[in-house]
C-alpha cells in the first residue's frame, strides 16, 4: 500500500479540529492524492479549494481542483474555472478538455478537438490512448469508432501502448484495425498474452479459423491453462468436430470461469461470466455425447438445467440420454418440462409423441400431433402419422379427413402415397386411390 504523506495526517487531524493551518502546495496535492486513493472526493475537494485560497496563482493546484470538480458531479464549476487554461496548448490543458466536453454531452467536439492535437504531435500518443480509454464508457460507439480508426497512423511506441489501442479498436468492432495493432505489438513483444487474447477474438470473430488457432497455439505456448484462449480454442474443435481434443480446453475453461463467479471482474460482468460457464457446459456436454461418455454428459446437462431451469437443448438432452437408458418415465418429464417452458416447441412434441406411442398411450399421442398440425398443417410426415393412428384407434372418419387433405398436397413420396392409395382402395375408392 502506498505510504500517506505528512500533510494527509495532519490534514486529517486538523480536519478533526476544525482549522486548517498552512500548506505549501505541493504537500497540498500530495494529501489530496491520498484522499483520492481513499475515495474521500468531498475531503480532496475541500482540502485542494484551502490550498487555492493559499496558493491563488499555481495551475497546478487549480487544474487539480477542475478535475474534482469534474468527477465530484460539478461540471459547471470545472467548466468555468477552465475557460482560461482551455487553449494553453499543454497537454494537461488538452486532457482535461477532453473530460470536460466527453461529461458535458459533446463526445464529438471532444474527439475532433484531441485527435487533432494528436495529429499535430501536442499529446504524446500514450497520453491520448490513456485518455480515450478513460471516457470510452461514456462515448457513443458510433461517435467513437471513426476517430479511433483516424488515430491508427499517429499511435507508435512501445508494445503496451499498441496493445492497449489494438485492445480498444477490438472493443469497438474495428477488427482490421486491431489485427494490425496487435500485431505489431507482438512484434514487439511476443510474450504479451492479453495481445494474443484479443487477436485471437478478432480472427474468430472475422470467421478466419486457421488464424484464430494459431493465435490461440502462440498464447497457450506462452500460457498453458489461458482459459480465454481454452475456450476459443476448444469451441472451434468442438465445433469442428474434435471431440476428444476440446473436452480437457473447455473443461479447464469452465473450472476457471467458475472460480471468476462474484469477484469484481473488470473485463466481464457477471452476467457474461455466468453465460460463458452455460455455454461450457453445453459444449461440454455435446462433446461427451459424440465420444460415448454418457454419464459425463447427463452431468453437464444436469448442472446445466440446475443452473438455468429454462434451458430447452439441457432438457432435450436429457430426454434422450433417458430413452438410451431406457428411463421413459424420466424421458417424459424432460419432455414435459420443455414444453412448460415453450408449448409449441416442435422437436419436444415430436418425440414426445414418440415415447407416447412407446408406452402404448394413444389419446395422449393423437393430442399432441392434433397440436403439431395446428403449427405445421402442410407437413406430410404428422399428416400422414395422424391419420394411421386415427386409424388404429378406430377415429375412421377423422383419419378419412386428413387422408384427403393429403390429395391436396400434391405428395411426391412414394412410400406416403402408396399407404394413401391403400387407404382408399381399402375403402372402395377408386377415383380418389387414382388420384394418388
Amino acid at each position: 500500500m502506498k505510504k500517506k504523506s505528512a500533510a494527509f495526517y495532519r490534514f486529517c487531524q486538523e480536519m478533526s479540529n476544525g482549522h486548517l493551518s498552512y500548506y505549501d502546495a505541493e504537500e497540498i496535492e500530495n494529501a489530496v492524492d491520498d484522499l483520492l486513493d481513499l475515495s474521500m472526493i468531498d475531503d480532496a475537494e475541500y482540502l485542494t479549494e484551502a490550498g487555492m485560497n493559499m496558493h491563488p496563482n499555481d495551475e497546478d493546484l487549480e487544474k487539480l481542483l477542475i478535475w474534482i470538480y469534474l468527477h465530484n458531479h460539478k461540471g459547471e464549476k470545472a467548466e468555468q474555472m477552465f475557460a482560461k487554461y482551455r487553449n494553453d496548448g499543454t497537454p494537461g490543458s488538452h486532457h482535461l478538455a477532453f473530460n470536460i466536453d466527453v461529461m458535458h454531452g459533446h463526445p464529438r467536439r471532444a474527439l475532433e478537438t484531441y485527435i487533432d492535437q494528436l495529429r499535430k504531435g501536442n499529446v504524446p500518443p500514450n497520453e491520448w490512448a490513456d485518455t480515450v480509454d478513460e471516457m470510452y464508457d461514456a462515448i457513443p460507439l458510433a461517435i467513437l469508432s471513426p476517430f479511433l480508426k483516424e488515430a491508427c497512423p499517429y499511435i507508435k511506441g512501445d508494445a503496451e501502448l499498441l496493445g492497449k489501442f489494438g485492445s480498444m479498436l477490438f472493443d469497438a468492432h474495428l477488427y482490421d484495425e486491431a489485427i494490425e495493432m496487435l500485431e505489431k505489438s507482438l512484434d514487439l513483444d511476443a510474450y504479451d498474452i492479453y495481445s494474443w487474447q484479443d487477436l485471437a477474438r478478432c480472427y474468430m470473430l472475422q470467421m478466419d479459423i486457421d488464424k484464430c488457432i494459431e493465435a490461440c497455439d502462440y498464447g497457450l505456448a506462452i500460457d498453458e491453462g489461458n482459459a480465454l484462449l481454452g475456450f476459443i480454442k476448444g469451441y472451434i474443435l468442438q465445433q469442428e468436430g474434435k471431440y476428444a481434443e476440446c473436452i480437457p480446453l473447455l473443461t479447464n475453461a469452465r473450472r476457471f470461469a467458475e472460480g471468476r463467479v462474484g469477484m469484481n471482474n473488470v473485463n466481464a460482468s457477471e452476467e457474461e461470466i455466468q453465460q460463458q460457464i452455460e455455454l461450457t457446459y453445453e459444449l461440454l456436454g455435446f462433446a461427451y455425447i459424440e465420444t460415448s461418455q454418457n454419464d459425463q454428459a447427463r452431468e453437464c446437462f444436469s448442472i446445466l438445467a440446475e443452473r438455468n431451469p429454462g434451458h430447452i437443448v439441457a432438457r432435450m438432452q436429457l430426454a434422450n440420454l433417458a430413452l438410451l437408458d431406457g428411463d421413459i418415465n424420466e424421458a417424459k418429464k424432460q419432455l414435459d418440462d420443455v414444453l412448460g417452458i415453450d408449448p409449441k416447441f416442435e422437436a419436444a412434441q415430436s418425440l414426445l409423441v414418440s415415447v407416447l406411442l412407446s408406452t402404448h398411450e394413444f389419446d395422449k399421442a393423437l393430442a399432441t400431433l392434433k397440436n403439431l398440425i395446428k403449427q405445421k398443417p402442410r407437413n406430410r410426415s404428422y399428416l400422414m402419422a395422424y391419420a394411421q393412428l386415427c386409424l388404429h384407434t378406430e377415429h375412421k372418419a377423422e383419419a378419412d379427413s386428413i387422408f384427403r387433405r393429403m390429395l391436396k398436397l400434391h405428395i411426391k413420396d412414394k412410400s406416403m402415397r402408396s399407404m394413401m392409395r391403400d387407404y382408399f382402395l381399402s375403402i372402395g375408392d377408386e377415383e380418389a386411390a387414382k388420384e394418388v
